[in-house]
């Protein structure tokens, strides 16, 4: 689950921010630390410019490196990013968008492993904790774009004694039809007449 340590100033940044964007970020620190404080447009530009350089740098030195290190041993880059299932998960991970980040991965996935998706029973909503209905479309989106045919999801990792045959198949297929391909199911079996009997 990479993501960039928020609030961070990579050596050169100032330069480099100032070259791409022609300002100076240092006159808006403060409301980079403090997103409370941005209150004018100029100072919500200079958060959004931040944050797109950012994902940049994290594109380029992190996510790039490790694919070519994989390509270059015959392996697959594989994973999911931090909060992929929320709305501005990009943002609070600090690499901007989780769909440019995936392009550099071999197999791009998702990580549903908590109560992202939950099987609708009683007429709750079958998404929580802020997912976005679509966040699975995400890896197989990416994968698509970077002319490869695999994604992946880390799923059902953390329902212990809730597990159920209907779950499992509720959570799997939600995202199969959104085109994962490849599951990663993650249990904590118990014992051979509770979880492992379902694995």
């Amino acid at each position: 689950e990479p993501c960039v340590l928020r609030n961070v100033i990579p050596e050169n940044f100032f330069s480099v921010f100032e070259e791409k964007y022609g300002y100076d970020v240092k006159d808006y620190l403060a409301c980079l630390i403090n997103p409370d404080l941005a209150v004018t447009k100029e100072q919500c530009q200079a958060r959004i410019d931040y944050g797109k350089l950012l994902g940049e740098l994290f594109y380029e030195n992190f996510c790039k490196q490790l694919s070519g290190w994989c390509e270059d041993h015959r392996i697959k880059f594989g994973g999911h990013l931090n909060l992929e299932h929320r709305p501005n998960g990009g943002v609070v991970s600090a690499h901007f968008s989780h769909l440019h980040a995936l392009r550099a991965f071999g197999v791009p996935g998702v990580d549903v492993i908590w109560d992202q998706i939950r099987y609708p029973k009683d007429g709750r909503s079958p998404l929580t904790d802020g997912s976005m209905p679509f966040f699975p479309k995400v890896a197989p989106s990416a994968a698509y774009q970077s002319g490869h045919n695999l994604a992946l999801t880390e799923s059902l990792g953390v329902h212990g004694e809730a597990m159920t045959h209907d779950v499992m198949r509720y959570v799997l297929n939600y995202q199969a039809i959104r085109g994962i391909n490849v599951f990663n199911i993650l249990m904590l079996p118990i014992d051979t007449s509770r979880l492992l009997a379902l694995s």
